[in-house]
């Protein structure tokens, strides 16, 4: 999609999982929200529980993004798929080298101790988050995400090459869908390739 991805040896984090889905493509189409929460979740047990989800897929630390995610799905049937997942942290880039990343980026706030326990940690819980979700749906993790959404009920304007909308952040939907609550109406949004900027 154009976006810029950058990994500074010795100073960010990239590692990916391969997983193989028994189930159709289309229901897992809230996988992104999953991995997100999971990343959240991993980070709070390994001692950072300031994190936020910015909508669709940033992980934020304050107001710097501190960790981003690309998923790409090949399908293998109508009943099954393989989902790679890619995972990118920045730890401890400097000042000097960081303004080469895209977006507000910062380093995440984690122990040194702790660091070597992020891929691990982080796919034992995705794992965990995805056993939850085929056993009882998407609900908890809905209920998770929302709690732990970047900027939620605040005024936002979010806008792609055609189209722009302004509103205030809702939250993700039974669907995944993130509501936009505008003037007129709610908007739900499964597109994700829209920047988001908070407004005042």
């Amino acid at each position: 999609r154009g976006k810029k991805w950058i990994n500074f040896q010795g100073c960010s984090l990239g590692f990916s999982l391969c997983l193989k889905f028994n189930r159709s493509l289309r229901e897992y189409s809230v996988l992104s929200h999953i991995v997100g929460l999971s990343i959240i979740e991993a980070c709070g047990i390994l001692g950072n529980k300031s994190l936020k989800i910015k909508w669709p897929n940033d992980i934020m630390q304050d107001e710097k993004k501190v960790c981003g995610t690309l998923i790409e799905n090949l399908l293998n049937n109508d009943k099954s798929f393989y989902s790679m997942i890619g995972f990118g942290f920045n730890i401890s880039i400097p000042s000097k080298l960081i303004h080469l990343v895209d977006g507000c980026p910062g380093n995440l706030n984690i122990d040194d101790r702790n660091i070597h326990m992020i891929a691990g940690t982080t796919a034992s819980v995705l794992l965990e988050n995805i056993e939850l979700f085929e056993k009882y749906g998407f609900t908890d993790i809905k209920s998770k995400w929302n709690a732990n959404m970047y900027a939620k009920g605040k005024n936002a304007i979010l806008k792609n090459n055609s189209s722009r909308i302004s509103g205030k952040l809702n939250g993700i939907n039974d669907n995944g869908e993130l509501e936009i609550i505008t003037e007129e109406e709610t908007i739900k949004l499964s597109d994700i390739n829209y920047t988001m900027r908070i407004s005042s």
